[in-house]
Parts: C-alpha cells; structure tokens; sequence
C-alpha cells in the first residue's frame, strides 16, 4: 500500500470527503480523513505480491463470504467426541508462525450441537457472528447472538450451544491466551 498527503497526491478531492472509493481497470484507491487533512492510499495489492499466510508478518486473511476464510481450512473441535457434538472450529492468528500473546479463532456449532462443558485457568472472550446461541457460565444461562461479548473467567465452567431448532448455526470468535493450560471436564448441569 502507498500513501500520500492530499498535496502529493495526483488526484484533486474536496477536504469534506470522508471517504471516496473509485477503481480503474489496473488499481483500487482509497480516500479518508486523518488528522483534518486527506490521504490517498493506493492498493498494490495483488496475488503475487501478498504475503504468504505463514510466517511472523503483517497479513490480511480475506472473508470470502458465509464464514469462511481464505486458504483457512476446517478443523476439528477436538479428537475426543464424547464431550461434545457438531463443533468445529478454523485457527484464524496463532497457528501460523504469528507471535501474539494470544489466538483468534472462529468456532462454529451446528443446530443441536454443543462444546465441552469444561474450565480451565485461562479467560477467554466469545464474541458470536452467527446465528443465536446459549452461554452456559457457572449455572447461569445466557442467551447471545451477534455483537454479544462473553467473558469467560478463569475457573469458571462453561459451555455453548445451539438449540436443536436453530434455522442456522451458531459462529461466534475466541480470543484466547497463547500459553493456555488444558481445560478440564466440568461438573455440573448442561444447559438444554
């Protein structure tokens, strides 16, 4: 990506302009405000030129449209399947030679399914996408969808579902500690 101030930019655009979007045949350009004054950023991005998807490095990984993602495969939820039913998940940072002190990933439990009741010492937060689902959280049951945040704090049981009548399934990010202990079964109820 090249950037340049309003002064050295080619094009002529209003100081009012918020954003502008145009695109020729060769180029895709952007146009927004920072710090009162207009900066043109021209997107140079292109197959060859992208970065490759593992290695320690700035990336975009781009949405291609019904919660996939690209050159992101599908994994399982875990290798047991005794503690839990129609989950799987895609390791979107933290698996790829990234370096964060933390993982993002996206989950995603089919209609009638659910994840391990399970705690560990590590928080994490849930953040759904998709659908609507129920957060167990100790004893307490919550009913979540899209924008909801859950936090889950350390030691505390939990578990998520989708109802069994769900129209879709339940997609929700977590935003979870790189250096983790392994969650333990949880005693107690599972929410229905």
């Amino acid at each position: 990506i090249q950037v340049c101030s309003t002064a050295n930019c080619k094009r002529n655009f209003p100081r009012h302009s918020v954003i502008q979007l145009f695109s020729t045949n060769q180029e895709q350009s952007h146009l927004y405000r920072r710090n009162s004054g207009i900066h043109h950023m021209k997107n140079t991005d292109s197959s060859s030129s992208r970065p490759p998807l593992f290695g320690n490095h700035s990336k975009v990984i781009h949405h291609l449209g019904n919660f996939t993602w690209e050159e992101i495969g599908i994994e399982a939820y875990k290798t047991d399947t005794e503690t839990w039913k129609g989950t799987t998940r895609r390791e979107l940072v933290g698996k790829r030679g990234e370096s964060p002190r933390f993982h993002v990933r996206y989950f995603e439990i089919a209609p009638g399914g659910y994840s391990t009741l399970e705690k560990h010492h590590h928080e994490h937060v849930v953040i759904p996408l998709r659908g609507r689902g129920v957060a167990q959280l100790g004893e307490e049951i919550h009913d979540v969808g899209f924008g909801d945040v859950v936090y889950v704090s350390p030691d505390e049981s939990h578990q998520f579902r989708n109802p069994a009548d769900a129209k879709e399934p339940f997609g929700f990010l977590c935003l979870v500690n790189a250096k983790r202990d392994a969650p333990q079964i949880a005693d107690g109820p599972i929410c229905e």
